[in-house]
């Protein structure tokens, strides 16, 4: 597997890349509701009895989480596959999900959301997470529940709370808690009415949106009604739908001493791959 570092952290290159970045972060972006939700979920999970060593961001896209996480962490790590991160933040090491280019044992911290219904065998997913992390480390995993496709064709699969639960217990985790991602409201207004209507005024092409002129109709509904569905939900959010789920869990075991060795040196020997 060729495997080859990224820019550390790579700034944005173009303002309309920065434009898109900003905007995706306010509540004009039809999907804001569940990243909402998920940003709060993610970081009441995140360990904070002292400074994390190495967190690594596995599936790290343009790395959405860092800027609230990077200050409780020394060594922040996002791996993906190579993508169209040429404009846009992207990660630091290029490199294949279920063949982890890296000794075990070196992260403290593996952040993995929404990446394991992209993956055609999770289990080869979840057999190399408990593999880099350290002894004592935190594994923090979302997937999505009731959402649209997205990343069409590798959309593959989605989870509940006990099948989610169900999967990191069966690759060697003690799971701490299952958090739900929204309720029903976050799923009929934010999730599939907003998403309908701005599909109306957006329709995809390919990878791309053709935008028409009714977005400009559309946006201001979208956020009322992600503010409708994130009031609704305060009062009964329900217990049986929600947008997704996000599970915080340790490895079971302690890794060997053998294994416990210097980061960042491939692992020529594994012939797994997502791929």
């Amino acid at each position: 597997m060729t495997v080859f570092r990224a820019g550390q952290g790579r700034a944005f290159r173009q303002p309309f890349f920065r434009l898109r970045a900003a905007l995706a972060r306010t509540w004009l972006h039809p999907r804001r509701l569940g990243a909402w939700y998920q940003e709060r979920l993610v970081a009441a999970a995140f360990p904070r009895e002292r400074k994390v060593k190495r967190l690594l961001d596995i599936g790290c896209g343009r790395r959405p989480y860092e800027p609230m996480l990077r200050p409780h962490v020394v060594d922040y790590l996002g791996v993906d596959l190579p993508g169209r991160f040429e404009a846009e933040r992207g990660p630091d090491i290029f490199a294949d999900a279920c063949s982890l280019p890296f000794r075990s044992g070196i992260a403290d911290v593996i952040l993995c959301t929404e990446v394991i219904e992209h993956v055609p065998d999770p289990d080869l997913l979840l057999r190399e997470a408990p593999r880099v992390i350290a002894e004592g480390g935190t594994l923090i995993l979302s997937a999505p529940f009731f959402e649209p496709l997205h990343e069409e064709p590798y959309d593959y699969t989605r989870y509940t709370a006990f099948g989610l639960k169900a999967f990191a217990e069966r690759a060697g985790f003690r799971v701490r808690e299952v958090k739900r991602r929204g309720g029903w409201w976050a799923v009929v207004l934010g999730s599939l009415i907003g998403q309908a209507l701005y599909d109306t005024v957006a329709p995809r092409t390919g990878t791309r949106r053709r935008r028409t002129p009714g977005i400009l109709l559309v946006l201001p509904v979208l956020v009322l009604l992600q503010f409708l569905a994130l009031t609704l939900d305060s009062f009964f959010r329900g217990k049986r739908v929600a947008i997704g789920y996000l599970l915080v869990a340790e490895p079971k075991r302690e890794p060997l001493m053998s294994e416990k060795r210097s980061a960042l040196t491939p692992n020529h020997g594994s012939s797994n791959s997502c791929q």
